[in-house]
């Protein structure tokens, strides 16, 4: 499992060797090219967006979820207890 969090892709700015795979035509992703670790993704369904992994935060506990996506294709053996919202799909819901 995993947190994203979008930000105007205009306003990232990196700082390290970073590196971006085209994992489909519509899609890069983006990694650090010294240690592997994931750092972005970018899509053409949202061009001024860069979503980043949360756990990519010096403090990942300022990242404040608002909703579930994709909720459908989580492990069985996670439970949620929160009240958000939970999509069984993309936002584009």
């Amino acid at each position: 499992m995993t947190s994203f969090f979008g930000v105007p892709r205009a306003g990232v700015a990196w700082t390290g060797l970073i590196a971006s795979y085209a994992s489909s035509p519509e899609v890069a992703r983006g990694y650090c090219e010294a240690c592997g670790a994931q750092m972005f993704y970018q899509s053409t369904r949202w061009p001024d967006e860069t979503h980043l992994y949360a756990a990519s935060l010096d403090d990942p506990s300022a990242f404040q979820p608002e909703a579930h996506y994709h909720f459908a294709e989580r492990v069985p053996w996670l439970g949620v207890g929160d009240e958000l919202p939970k999509f069984e799909g993309s936002a584009e819901v």
